[in-house]
């Protein structure tokens, strides 16, 4: 039986590059890193791995390598009645008043809508991300004080990679592929409680609205991430978050015992999936 993977297996978060974009991650599930067969990993401190599953027929989801303009990354490929179950822990069921949700996504057409990411229920409790059958991000949230609330966040790209970002601060905000697309009205109160409920990626048990495109990279957080921030997750790209700091380190010679110093490159945070 294989045992659940610790944060150290991963390095932590004093040695990211990008300390700022792991503040408050409580899931971050990167297939671009490859295949680990039916079981996606969360790489974040909290081990909410995610079961990829079929809710009828044998569709189940699947692993390609995905060219994108950025290069070929893995990626999971959403299909009819399968999606990604998650661990349905206390860290996902968020009761804050601030969320970031990201997704890097490569378009597929579809006649209805895809949810990508989906921790809610029959009142609306919690939040979800889809892309509509018009092409565009609706991003929804209920909170304490405002109720049930979506915005459209506007045209995803349809000739390839989407990099969308959806946060809640006061006010809903989408980004796609770096840029600000929305902005909703003030919204009160904390995001109420959807405990009762999975975390469910690249599909929604309901109907027909299953992600038919690649999933690269989701990332969940309670804290919301500023434009600077969403700028600098585009530009990193699919797996961008996982890059260690460059350091210098120091040894001693044995003869003579001088002082030397060694760059030590940028890399993968713990050098990917065991």
């Amino acid at each position: 039986m294989t045992s659940l993977p610790s944060w150290s297996d991963y390095g932590t978060y004093d040695e990211s590059a990008y300390p700022d974009l792991w503040n408050g991650v409580v899931g971050y599930w990167a297939p671009c890193l490859g295949p680990t067969g039916l079981r996606l990993h969360d790489v974040s401190r909290y081990a909410n791995w995610g079961t990829l599953t079929q809710t009828s027929g044998s569709n189940l989801v699947d692993w390609v390598l995905q060219p994108t303009m950025r290069g070929s990354f893995y990626a999971i490929r959403g299909k009819q009645n399968a999606i990604v179950e998650c661990t349905n822990s206390n860290s996902l069921n968020i009761r804050e008043s601030t969320i970031t949700v990201a997704v890097w996504w490569n378009y597929a057409s579809h006649n209805d809508w895809q949810a990508l990411v989906y921790k809610s229920g029959g009142n609306f409790a919690g939040y979800q991300l889809f892309v509509d059958n018009l092409n565009q991000v609706q991003w929804g949230t209920h909170t304490t004080g405002s109720g049930f609330g979506r915005l459209n966040g506007g045209l995803v790209n349809t000739s390839g990679l989407n990099h969308i970002v959806c946060t809640l601060n006061q006010q809903r905000r989408v980004y796609i592929n770096g840029a600000i697309t929305a902005t909703s009205g003030n919204v009160s109160g904390t995001i109420t409680d959807s405990s009762g409920f999975a975390l469910w990626l690249s599909g929604f048990n309901f109907g027909d609205q299953y992600n038919r495109g690649s999933i690269l990279d989701v990332v969940i957080s309670t804290q919301p991430w500023n434009a600077a921030q969403v700028q600098i997750a585009y530009q990193l790209g699919p797996g961008g978050m996982l890059q260690r700091r460059s350091r210098r380190r120091a040894y001693v010679e044995p003869a003579g015992f001088r002082a030397h110093y060694a760059s030590q490159r940028s890399r993968i945070i713990g050098g990917g999936l065991k």
